[in-house]
């Protein structure tokens, strides 16, 4: 399989150019956390070809430093918190009652 890039013409695919690929790819997200691509603007930014691409990115997909939309753009992914701590306090000392039209509230009779 052979990649072709701008800078030094074709180039074999092997397992330390597909690393270095992954890392480069990853650095990017990393780097740039507001970065989307689509499919062919990956592989226009990256110079994948067809083999690679698929490889690469679902790589990093399933590493989970990438999520895929559901338009098909890839975009770093960030895990959901479940809560923070702060949080968490913040809900054990909140107030129980009902809220009332004015926005205040009051204990109610159990």
């Amino acid at each position: 399989m052979v990649a072709y890039r701008l800078e030094d013409g074709p180039m074999t695919w092997n397992q330390d150019s597909i690393d270095a690929l992954v890392v480069r790819v990853q650095n990017e997200f990393l780097d740039r956390p507001s970065l989307h691509l689509t499919l062919p603007q990956a592989v226009q930014r990256f110079n994948m070809d067809k083999t690679t691409r698929g490889t690469v990115l679902d790589a990093l997909v399933d590493a989970r430093v990438l999520t895929k939309t559901r338009a098909g753009a890839y975009s770093r992914f960030f895990p959901r918190s479940r809560s923070s701590p702060i949080r968490q306090v913040a809900r054990r000392n909140r107030p129980t009652g009902r809220r009332h039209g004015t926005g205040s509230l009051a204990e109610t009779d159990a």
